[in-house]
């Protein structure tokens, strides 16, 4: 595993050109976000990971184009791809219900 100042620079990498972009810190029952934006991103990521968290990969968005990809090390691993996948659904399923006002 990287260090986390490695981590946040990929993530930096990740999010050039978009308005938002975050790592996403998988949890045994939970995800959590680090914004590349939040100016205690190096601080939150160690906290999470001292936590028990798991840095599994990033998200960026920009124009309706929501993305999220795995780390490097995550690439060829098929469980880190599927969690995105089924993290994707989530998010895809609460921004639609955002649109159409159900919430």
């Amino acid at each position: 595993m990287r260090t986390t100042v490695e981590l946040i620079l990929e993530l930096e990498h990740n999010a050039e050109g978009y308005e938002k972009a975050a790592l996403i810190v998988g949890f045994e029952n939970t995800t959590v976000f680090i914004e590349v934006d939040n100016p205690r991103r190096l601080e939150l990521l160690n906290e999470a990971i001292k936590q028990g968290g798991e840095p599994v990969g990033w998200y960026r968005f920009r124009a309706g184009d929501l993305q999220l990809g795995p780390l490097q090390e995550y690439e060829n691993e098929d469980w880190a791809h599927k969690y995105l996948e089924t993290l994707f659904k989530v998010v895809r399923a609460g921004l639609k219900s955002l649109e159409s006002g159900d919430n």
